[in-house]
């Protein structure tokens, strides 16, 4: 299905001239949820529906409603501070959730160690916090004052600027001065479980255009080609 995703225009001519609905769906719109008393954020859930080792570049394609469209946005692969934004490369069991608002950080793919900027920054909405476990093997050497730190803190929490850990236990500040988001991606980012198939990007007040009773939403490619409808 990826070969045919090309071209750069977004067909929104006449009906003699709209796109032909594709039977074979490289992504499905999966859901759309308006704001409510639980959340203050409209979220477009995208599926892929790839098989495995097929790879499609969603960058730049339309969800468009009866009343608006918004493209979607670049993101990057691997979030790194200051790093190469990209396109959106959907694969096999890929979820791409689109948010109104703005990420603190920008658009990207989940990882494992990404509870840490979430720890430091909150989004909305929030980030999962299942960063990479400490074992004990890890930090038995250190003295007993870092290891009960160390094992108070939760999840995906940065330490303290100056823990309660003794000064000369030079071992233990510089495990403390890695348990960060930088350390664990330097330590983790080659794992075969690292990167999540799950990417979270953020389309600012564009996205606002659902009608809260009834609405048709396409999923429409480079080519202007509908890869997928939604109807609620």
């Amino acid at each position: 299905p990826s070969s045919g995703f090309v071209g750069n225009s977004v067909n929104t001519g006449n009906n003699n001239s709209a796109p032909v609905l594709k039977t074979e769906k490289a992504l499905r719109i999966s859901s759309i949820r308006q704001a409510n008393n639980f959340n203050s954020y409209v979220e477009v859930d995208l599926s892929s529906n790839l098989s495995k080792g097929e790879v499609v570049n969603i960058t730049g394609w339309t969800i468009k409603s009866n009343k608006g469209f918004f493209v979607i946005p670049d993101a990057q692969e691997i979030y790194s501070f200051g790093g190469v934004i990209g396109p959106v490369n959907a694969r096999y069991g890929d979820r791409v959730q689109i948010y109104s608002g703005f990420g603190p950080k920008g658009n990207f793919r989940l990882n494992k160690c990404l509870g840490y900027i979430e720890d430091l920054a909150p989004f909305t909405p929030s980030l999962p916090k299942n960063c990479p476990y400490i074992s004990r093997t890890e930090i038995n050497n250190f003295s007993g004052l870092c290891q009960d730190y160390i094992s108070s803190l939760r999840s995906c929490q940065n330490p303290n600027a100056n823990p309660p850990v003794p000064y000369n236990d030079d071992a233990c500040r510089d495990f403390l001065r890695n348990l960060n988001y930088s350390g664990c991606m330097e330590k983790h980012r080659n794992d075969e479980d690292f990167l999540a198939n799950e990417w979270r990007l953020w389309a600012g007040n564009q996205i606002n255009i659902f009608d809260s009773s009834h609405d048709k939403i396409q999923l429409i490619d480079r080519a202007g080609k509908i890869v997928d409808e939604y109807t609620y």
